[in-house]
C-alpha cells in the first residue's frame, strides 16, 4: 500500500474535488508543478507580509497598501505559523511522525482568551469557510487557552475583508470530517482500488492529462 501524506487543507480540498487529481498531485507526485505568475505573486505577498509581522520589515514597493491591514490587526500577531495535530486532536509538530493533520496559518492574533485568523488571498474572491475552519481547528489544538475563535479572508485584490466566521463551534464536526476523508483514502488504498475521477468545472485546468474528464486528455 502506498504511503498517504499527512493531511492538509490543500490536499483535502483537491481530494474533495477529485480524488484522482489528489492521488497524482500528493501521493505519487507524477504531475509537474507549474508556478504561474498568479502563484508567484501570491507567494511574494505572503512572504512580505510574514516578514512585516514577524520581523517588522517594511513592505516592498507595490505592497505598501497592504500595511493598513497590519495596522488594523495591531499587536499580538504571529505570521505563517506551522501547526500540527495528532489523530486524537492533540498538538504536535508540523513534521512530527505522529502528525495527522497540518497547516500554515497566515496570521493569528491572540488577545486574552480570543483568537482571530486572517488568511491572505490574492486571487478572485470565493468565500469558502473550509480552510478557515480547518486552520481554526489547528489553532484550538495548539493553543488550548483560546476559548473564542474566529477568522476571515483578506481579499487583497478587491481591498476588503470578507465575512467573519465563528471557528469554535464547528471544530468538532470539522475534525470528524477530516477523519472521514482520510479514512476514505486509506480504505481505497487498502482495497487496491483506483482513486476515482470526478468531473468538475476545473477539469480543463487539471495537469492529469490521462484522466477521461480532461479535455486535453492524452493516452500516455
Amino acid at each position: 500500500m502506498r504511503k498517504i501524506p499527512v493531511a492538509s487543507h490543500s490536499f483535502l480540498s483537491v481530494y474533495e474535488r477529485c480524488p484522482k487529481q489528489a492521488f497524482h498531485k500528493y501521493v505519487v507526485r507524477d504531475e509537474p508543478y507549474v508556478e504561474t505568475e498568479a502563484i508567484k505573486w501570491g507567494n511574494e505577498v505572503h512572504k512580505a507580509l510574514e516578514l512585516a509581522i514577524n520581523e517588522v520589515k517594511p513592505l516592498p514597493e507595490g505592497m505598501a497598501k497592504f500595511g493598513k491591514y497590519l495596522t488594523a490587526l495591531g499587536d499580538g500577531c504571529k505570521a505563517e505559523l506551522s501547526l500540527g495535530m495528532t489523530i486524537n486532536g492533540k498538538p504536535t509538530g508540523f513534521r512530527a511522525t505522529d502528525c495527522f493533520f497540518k497547516g500554515k496559518v497566515d496570521v493569528l492574533k491572540t488577545e486574552d482568551d480570543a483568537g482571530f485568523i486572517l488568511d491572505w488571498k490574492t486571487g478572485k474572491p470565493r468565500e469558502d469557510k473550509d480552510e478557515l475552519e480547518r486552520h481554526g481547528l489547528l489553532v484550538l489544538a495548539n493553543f488550548p487557552e483560546i476559548e473564542r475563535m474566529s477568522g476571515a479572508y483578506a481579499w487583497l485584490k478587491e481591498d476588503r475583508i470578507g465575512k467573519v466566521y465563528d471557528l469554535r463551534k464547528p471544530a468538532p464536526k470539522t475534525f470528524e470530517h477530516i477523519h472521514r476523508l482520510v479514512n476514505q483514502m486509506h480504505q481505497t488504498e487498502a482495497a487496491g482500488a483506483e482513486w476515482p475521477a470526478n468531473s468538475n468545472p476545473l477539469c480543463g485546468w487539471c495537469s492529469v492529462k490521462t484522466c477521461k474528464h480532461n479535455p486535453a486528455r492524452s493516452n500516455a
